[in-house]
């Protein structure tokens, strides 16, 4: 019930702000649905460039972020009346710098490219587009393939990253992204020092082997899966690019993808559109809840 009431007074805030930014009733409410659920559809083909308005795009990055924040930390933090909370916490923490970092990238590479007209409008698309990609919205302001070439792999690798647990977007979710780096930092450190006992932790709590253990196997399964969907789809007749891009889009249910099928998915073929129906499936239920179903012993059990 509390969660409900989070994500009721997100939409009605974020309804009321695109409304106060310029868009009409309709217009505001409709966004405000797509936005703090990262569902990212729009009533415009042009996406949130319909509007050409930076404002809009400043409040559609901070209820993206909302939205792909924990929902309990929402409640958390308004119940203690702290924001001080969100950077309390390691997982949203790592969100907000993460952000921070690949937006810093994507200006830089804009403003040494002069893909736009000044230094303002090349960090508020960059931020805006790496907030869409991260927290899985897929909402879109500008030409993409007027950006240099590798604004698509740094998009692509903010879709994988993902937003918080707890909130409503996709991809692999930072608490993944945090222990599967420190389970790694913590080998390297054991190959130096055999003897040593060293511990992963997390919010200043050990983090048990099984824990570990299952989050490096969920990664390695968004790899494995990953790779082997692009493969297959490369089989239907699309490049490596863009069968990559396209994997990426529906396994991290984005939804914008590059090359090929960076307007819109129709040069796929129907088993192309299976497969990646597929890894939309396989993206939202989180791998194993669907390959499990596939298992023989699930279905004799």
């Amino acid at each position: 019930r509390y969660l409900w009431l989070v994500y009721l007074c997100l939409t009605l805030a974020c309804a009321f702000s695109y409304w106060l930014a310029g868009m009409n009733a309709f217009d505001a409410i409709a966004h405000s649905f797509s936005t703090v659920s990262t569902g990212g559809f729009s009533p415009y083909d042009a996406s949130m460039g319909h509007f050409n308005s930076h404002t809009i795009l400043g409040v559609a990055d901070v209820f993206m972020a909302l939205g792909a924040i924990s929902f309990a930390l929402h409640h958390k933090n308004f119940t203690v009346r702290s924001l001080k909370g969100y950077w309390q916490d390691e997982e949203t923490r790592y969100f907000i710098l993460a952000i921070l970092t690949i937006s810093v990238i994507l200006t830089a590479m804009a403003v040494v490219n002069h893909t736009h007209p000044s230094f303002w409008v090349s960090v508020s698309q960059a931020v805006f587009h790496v907030i869409s990609f991260m927290t899985s919205t897929g909402f879109g302001a500008d030409d993409l393939s007027a950006w240099p070439a590798a604004t698509a792999g740094f998009l692509i690798i903010a879709s994988y990253l993902g937003g918080c647990a707890g909130s409503t977007a996709g991809g692999n979710k930072f608490i993944r992204n945090i222990l599967t780096f420190r389970a790694i930092k913590h080998h390297m450190l054991q190959a130096i020092h055999p003897s040593a006992v060293i511990h992963v932790r997390y919010q200043h709590k050990v983090v048990r082997t099984p824990v570990l253990a299952a989050v490096t196997s969920f990664m390695l399964l968004v790899a494995i899966c990953t790779m082997v969907l692009t493969v297959l789809l490369m089989m239907t007749g699309l490049d490596f690019f863009s069968a990559f891009s396209a994997v990426a889009a529906c396994i991290n249910v984005l939804g914008p993808g590059f090359g090929e099928v960076s307007s819109n998915f129709i040069p796929v073929t129907d088993t192309g559109t299976w497969l990646l129906t597929f890894a939309m499936i396989l993206g939202r239920l989180e791998y194993f809840t669907v390959l499990t179903l596939l298992l023989p012993k699930f279905w004799r059990d």
